[in-house]
């Protein structure tokens, strides 16, 4: 499982960083999945997707945490999360964003999914991967720690998540529910 996470960090860096050398295929591939025309005028961003991570905390009763997102991810309901920094592992990115959003401490996050959020792209135009992780092993309560980004945070059953569901979220969630290591393309 090791080798086939850092196989798809690597993917994950090719694609953040742009360093693909055939900006043409990728071009096709995001115009057949977004199924856009092929031509220079389609609206196909030059940009390449971002990274972004998720991070599915489940409680001592079996309840994960859910944040209703405002912003850039209004009027959503999401698990936490945020952008990859430069440089940053998967684990430290969720450490980190799970402490700026909500005073969480998370040890031993371990990656369950990567998803391709098309929804989101068919939606505003930005297109990002998603890496989501797990985490059993937390102290802290729950705080609102960015009140522009975030409404408050609730534990709910992971089989009730309120709606509407940010796409990542949604796909992370179903991924943990089915107990499998998913990539959802």
């Amino acid at each position: 499982m090791h080798q086939f996470a850092s196989t798809i960090y690597l993917f994950l860096l090719y694609i953040a960083f742009g360093l693909t050398s055939s900006y043409s295929k990728l071009r096709r591939i995001a115009c057949l999945n977004a199924k856009l025309p092929l031509n220079k005028e389609s609206s196909v961003s030059s940009e390449t997707p971002k990274v972004g991570i998720g991070i599915i905390v489940v409680n001592d009763k079996g309840e994960i945490l859910i944040g209703k997102r405002k912003n850039s991810h209004a009027p959503y309901y999401s698990i936490p999360g945020g952008h990859m920094e430069i440089g940053e592992t998967f684990t430290q990115c969720a450490a980190r964003e799970m402490e700026e959003e909500t005073g969480i401490i998370i040890r031993n996050p371990e990656v369950i999914a990567i998803t391709n959020n098309l929804a989101t792209f068919h939606e505003s135009g930005k297109h990002y991967i998603s890496v989501a992780l797990l985490v059993t092993d937390f102290s802290g309560n729950a705080e609102l720690k960015e009140p522009d980004k975030c409404e408050g945070w609730l534990w709910v059953n992971p089989k009730e998540v309120p709606t509407p569901q940010f796409d990542a979220s949604e796909q992370s969630i179903q991924c943990y529910l089915n107990n499998a290591f998913c990539i959802n393309d």
